[in-house]
This record gives structure tokens, C-alpha cells and sequence, in this order.
């Protein structure tokens, strides 16, 4: 049973297809010296479901990197107003360094539709009787359709930016677009900007891989 309930997951895992594609720049100040260690994750722009997924998820991915993670939720809820300057001030008490913001700047569902296929009966002849007299018999099943209908793919455009904390200069910022399949929700979306966000950090050098140092074992 927990076979099963395990395929049925890998199965719905990979019917929620979705695919983010991110261009991004690094500001030349930066490019190649600097590396984010304490940062503070936020999103805007999505519904407050969406935005713990972002930012859990941003955190996770994160896990094996050399980077302490400060989710926005939990510093900025979303109860109480924060102004520009008050988000700086309450990021730098906290430590942190750097503040990653992904924005989603629009969204929307993409709809077409598809004609359904008519799929015929079989039929099948049956023979019987003795000697010269002889019956045939045919048998047809009913035909039926399959597929027609809207199709619906979610896809929505991002922005990313990675911020100093101290000059509140703009250290790399990205544009680009993630789409689902029909299978896909905005909330498979936001899930997968946040892993792409990760993997272009790391691509861009600005996050920096855990070292695990093994313990030295001394034998006695």
C-alpha cells in the first residue's frame, strides 16, 4: 500500500510540470567578490499561500549552501504596514546582509481549446449453424470520444533582485517567465521560481556551497 500511495505521488509530481527561465545580471561592482552569508527572503505580488511556499521553499533549497535564511513571514507579517526604510532597518538588526526579493509582475492562464476524437466501435462477426444452413451474426460496440475541452496553463512573469543591505545597492536582478503545463497550479509556479532563483545564485557566484569538514577520529 505505501508502494502505491509512494508511485501515485512520483506520478503527480511529474504531472505538475513547470518551467522557469531567468536572465539575470550582476552589477560589475559585485561581479566576482562578493557572496551573500546572511539573507533575507521575501516575496511580493502572490497571495500569502504562495509567498510561504517561496519562501520555505527558498530556504530549503538553500540548505547546502554557506547561508544563514531569514523568511520575510516572520519578520514581516503581513498584519502590519512596512515602509521601505523600515524594511532596511529591521533586515540590518537582524543580520542580515543581503535581501532577496522576488516580485511576480503579472499573471495569467493561457486557455485553447482542444476538438475531442471520436474513437469507433469494434465489430466482430459471429458464425453459426449446421450444414447448408448457416448464420452470421455481427456485433458492434458503441463508439465514444475522448479528450476536447479548454486546457487551461498557468504562466506568470518574475522579477528578482538581490539587495546590500547596507547601501541598499542593487547587487543582481533577473527578469523572466515560468509556465505550467495543464496540470500545473500558481502555486507549482512559485514553488519552482524559487528553486531557479537558488540555482542562478549559485551560477552567478553569489552563494557559496557548504563545506563539511569530517572530524578528526583519533584510534586509541
Amino acid at each position: 500500500m505505501k508502494k502505491i500511495a509512494f508511485l501515485l505521488c512520483l506520478i503527480m509530481l511529474a504531472a505538475c510540470n513547470s518551467t522557469t527561465n531567468l536572465s539575470g545580471f550582476v552589477d560589475p561592482n559585485y561581479r566576482g567578490n562578493y557572496q551573500t552569508k546572511n539573507i533575507l527572503v521575501m516575496g511580493f505580488g502572490i497571495p500569502i499561500d504562495e509567498q510561504k511556499a517561496l519562501e520555505s521553499t527558498l530556504k530549503q533549497s538553500l540548505v547546502n549552501y554557506d547561508v544563514q535564511v531569514i523568511q520575510g513571514l516572520e519578520v514581516f507579517p503581513p498584519t502590519r504596514d512596512f515602509s521601505e526604510t523600515d524594511i532596511f532597518q529591521i533586515a540590518n538588526s537582524k543580520g542580515a546582509d543581503s535581501l532577496l526579493i522576488v516580485s511576480v509582475d503579472d499573471r495569467d492562464v493561457t486557455e485553447t481549446y482542444s476538438n475531442p476524437v471520436y474513437i469507433p466501435g469494434n465489430s466482430t462477426s459471429y458464425v453459426s449453424g449446421f450444414g447448408n444452413s448457416l448464420t452470421v451474426k455481427t456485433y458492434t460496440s458503441p463508439g465514444y470520444t475522448i479528450g476536447g475541452g479548454t486546457i487551461r496553463k498557468p504562466h506568470m512573469s518574475i522579477s528578482v533582485y538581490l539587495i546590500n543591505i547596507k547601501n541598499q545597492e542593487t547587487i543582481w536582478t533577473a527578469e523572466g517567465i515560468s509556465r505550467g503545463n495543464k496540470y500545473a497550479s500558481f502555486y507549482d509556479l512559485t514553488v519552482n521560481v524559487a528553486k531557479t532563483t537558488v540555482e542562478e545564485l549559485s551560477k552567478e557566484g553569489l552563494i557559496a556551497t557548504k563545506v563539511v569538514q569530517e572530524n578528526d577520529t583519533k584510534v586509541l
